[in-house]
């Protein structure tokens, strides 16, 4: 019988959709990493731009594969088809925007060989500008207590691909990403796991991800998208039903303010007037709540300078 290999591979997929942009970047940070027993598969999703001709240029490396779809899919979709031809025993996946530390992969292979009770390893990461500016900085869960972190996953949840490895082992099928999503396919892949395995988390930031302005048409679908994977989450972990009232409070915070950000105060109001029925004695409730009856320009430079004071004094935090 063959023995495992010291360095089980790793398998890494980007899903591309007019990443010209970024997408080279996203493959140097692979080739970069300290862990080298990897194959990369990029599948292309019916990109327009420049992004083909990019990854094409890549592959001298014989350890990079590109796959293409011949007309858009979606992410899930196109991720789920890395999934099927990939041949590693630890799957990780890399957004065509982000960019990953070197030791990411070393790291977590380390904590998924370590502990055979894991599914997941997710590490922290840095949120930034286009320009990979450092705006906000995510550390993880004590995964040391199992349901205190789902907890913490629940109120305030992560939902990035780009942070996770997965034991192939642990998948139900090889298309573990649900295809009727279109943006919370990762977080609800992960809170189904959660159900049967461990997650466990590194608390470095080895992920640097890009946070691109919006419009408020997107936002609006992605926020009905969002709140319908929530529904499943309390079916699949009841416990959490208690906790609903600080996930609500936490969610109508950060979703009236990205509308706020977008320019759209009307749904910024509503949410943000829900946000108050929840959090009536909070300052960070009633401050939200003024910004969006001013005028569109002036409510915009408001809530960009609440957040940078936000960001020093923890004032717009869910308790607050």
């Amino acid at each position: 019988m063959k023995s495992k290999p010291e360095s089980p591979l790793v398998s890494i997929i980007i899903p591309c959709y007019n990443g010209g942009a970024f997408i080279n970047e996203a493959i140097s940070s692979i080739l970069a990493q300290t862990y080298t027993n990897w194959e990369l598969i990029i599948i292309d999703d019916g990109s327009t731009d420049n992004s083909k001709e990019i990854i094409t240029s890549r592959l001298d490396n014989k350890k990079i594969r590109l796959l293409e779809n011949k007309r858009n899919l979606g992410i899930a979709r196109t991720k789920n088809k890395g999934v099927r031809n990939s041949k590693g025993e630890f799957l990780a996946f890399l957004d065509q925007d982000d960019v990953w530390a070197e030791d990411k992969l070393r790291l977590q292979a380390a904590r998924l060989k370590a502990d055979p009770d894991l599914a997941i390893v997710c590490t922290g990461m840095f949120f930034t500008d286009p320009a990979l500016n450092k705006t906000s900085v995510f550390t993880g869960y004590d995964d040391t207590n199992q349901e205190r972190a789902l907890k913490e996953l629940y109120i305030t949840p992560i939902n990035s691909s780009s942070i996770m490895m997965i034991r192939r082992s642990a998948l139900e099928s090889d298309a573990p990403f649900n295809e009727n999503l279109r943006g919370w396919d990762d977080y609800e892949l992960l809170m189904r796991l959660a159900v049967r395995y461990k997650i466990g988390y590194i608390k470095d930031p080895l992920v640097k991800k890009r946070i691109h302005a919006g419009g408020a048409q997107r936002l609006t679908e992605v926020t009905r998208e969002e709140e319908m994977v929530f529904k499943d989450v309390l079916d699949l972990h009841p416990f959490l039903r208690q906790y609903k009232k600080e996930r609500d409070a936490a969610f109508f915070l950060g979703r009236a303010t990205e509308y706020l950000q977008s320019g759209d105060l009307r749904a910024a109001r509503r949410l943000a007037g829900k946000r108050l029925g929840i959090r009536p004695l909070s300052p960070a409730s009633w401050m939200l709540f003024f910004v969006t009856l001013l005028p569109a320009p002036i409510a915009t430079l408001a809530i960009k300078i609440i957040l940078v004071i936000a960001g020093k004094t923890k004032l717009f935090t869910v308790n607050h």
